[in-house]
């Protein structure tokens, strides 16, 4: 059903129409959700979870067309296509390679090892993604329309570049160091005792996806200025990498393959930082310059709050400490060293509740 709303999809990036995204998102959601515990209420079931994402993706496509008037015609230009087909079969490619190889380590440990662990890795999988993947999705859908239109100004699309990492380094930075930091005392509260292995897959897919984001800005960037052959070779570059690590890491262990991912994860920024000097003159040590502030803040914090683990017994206690001293520190310590990211956000939020005062 998705692939009858993907021109409606790709229409909204193009104009940058986030707010229809979130109507259609909301609205889909609530009557989806609605369905699904009504029928969970009357006996269906795991059908009930079937049925849910169905008619959630039925609904998104009903409000996305209604909130959105553009409708496309019958007609046809073989030379728009050619160009198109041209630049999507590789990201189609891209994709495709990235989607099997995300796969792969999860199938590796239902094959090799024990449903207990399948189960631990799913679930420490499961908490570090509802952060990452909703960071990630958001970053490409704004960040492809919003350099498109600047595709002839590689100046400009560097800008843009350096912008977005600095600044979703700084945010997401926090949000999975945090969740590293918390993942005990979080696991034994919502999951209980009984779930404490995942703690260890939740914090090394947490460390993982500290780069993932990075990744996505320079794909994002090069999609922008119309090079899919560079996304693909990437690609192609970094899964042999992949594949040799995991296959090494299967006779150590289920632990060691998830050990794994940090490590890939590092090797893929640097592949993926490579092409930006040859095609925006944005080299890997301006990279990593940018990406400094976000790591040493994230590092001073990890040395502050993780030792509260050892000091206090109490999960909610520990929980509740953790995040409060966490928040403070990264906060406090932007504000006094003047980290560049944290200003660009402040000034972003205040001016944001500044607009309604000033037509008041």
């Amino acid at each position: 059903m998705n692939a009858f709303n993907s021109i409606q999809s790709a229409y909204a990036s193009r104009h940058m129409l986030f707010k229809k995204f979130f109507v259609s998102a909301l609205g889909s959601s609530l009557l989806s959700s609605g369905i699904g515990i009504f029928m969970a209420y009357h006996g269906f079931g795991v059908g009930a979870l079937v049925f849910q994402a169905m008619s959630g993706t039925f609904f998104n496509i009903l409000i996305l067309n209604y909130t959105i008037q553009w409708r496309p015609k019958l007609m046809f230009s073989w030379t728009r296509a050619k160009g198109l087909l041209n630049f999507g079969w590789k990201i189609l490619c891209a994709d495709f390679i990235g989607t099997v190889f995300n796969e792969l380590r999860q199938i590796i440990i239902g094959r090799f090892y024990t449903p207990a662990d399948l189960a631990f890795y799913n679930r420490g999988k499961h908490f570090a993604q509802l952060i990452a993947h909703n960071v990630d999705s958001t970053m490409s859908a704004v960040l492809f329309p919003a350099m498109a239109n600047h595709s002839d100004s590689p100046e400009h699309i560097k800008s843009m570049t350096r912008r977005a990492i600095s600044t979703s380094s700084y945010l997401l930075y926090f949000c999975m160091c945090t969740l590293a930091i918390i993942a005990e005392p979080l696991i034994k509260i919502l999951l209980t005792e009984k779930w404490i292995e995942s703690v260890f897959y939740l914090q090394m897919i947490c460390l993982a996806h500290l780069f993932g984001s990075i990744s996505i800005t320079n794909i994002q960037a090069f999609k922008a200025i119309g090079r899919s052959d560079a996304v693909l070779k990437l690609e192609i570059i970094k899964k042999p990498v992949y594949l040799i690590l995991v296959l090494a890491a299967i006779p150590l262990g289920v632990k060691a393959i998830v050990v794994t991912m940090p490590i890939y994860s590092v090797y893929a920024l640097f592949v993926n930082m490579t092409p930006n000097k040859k095609i925006l003159n944005y080299s890997r040590l301006e990279q990593l310059r940018d990406l400094a502030p976000a790591t040493l803040l994230s590092i001073g914090m990890a040395a502050v709050v993780y030792p509260f683990t050892f000091l206090i017994a109490n999960p909610y206690i520990l929980l509740l400490t953790q995040c409060l001293t966490a928040a403070v520190f990264y906060v406090s310590i932007s504000h006094l060293f003047k980290v560049e990211s944290f200003s660009y956000c402040k000034n972003l939020l205040l001016n944001k509740f500044k607009k309604p005062n000033k037509k008041s």
